[in-house]
């Protein structure tokens, strides 16, 4: 198995051929919410904002915003409420991950809740990703 535990690690590990964006979970304010449940069915309140290709300017600056060296990673006493997520995709159209992000925690978790922990300096531009490709991220 690969080690994923840092956010680095984690987008090393995965062959995608393009990923999709979601929002989720904005009015309903739930925590322990996964963007699926445990039979991959999507929330209810999930809506799709970008496709991007593995290849696409965004998701290489995606990418270089997760290799982010872990160095200072806070954990907020907060439970995180998953309002972001990034599915990546094969060719196949198939599933082969999903992070679920908080932005207001600085906490990423996978749909097999494995924490993905990540640089406290990474969350910010992770935050500007989203919005720049349309997510309504809160202030």
């Amino acid at each position: 198995m690969i080690d994923t535990s840092t956010s680095g690690k984690y987008i090393a590990s995965l062959h995608y051929h393009y990923l999709r964006t979601y929002s989720f979970n904005r009015k309903q304010n739930l925590s322990d919410l996964y963007l699926t449940d445990d039979n991959g069915v999507f929330h209810a309140s999930a809506v799709s904002i970008k496709k991007l290709q593995a290849t696409s300017a965004e998701v290489l600056w995606l990418r270089k915003v997760l290799e982010t060296p872990v160095k200072d990673a806070i954990y907020w006493m907060c439970k995180p409420i998953y309002r972001d997520a990034i599915v990546f995709y094969n060719e196949e159209d198939k599933i082969i991950s999903i992070l679920n992000v908080c932005l207001e925690c600085s906490f990423m978790q996978t749909e097999q809740q494995e924490i993905i922990e990540g640089d406290d300096s990474m969350y910010p531009r992770l935050k500007e990703f989203f919005k720049s490709i349309g997510h309504e991220v809160e202030k």
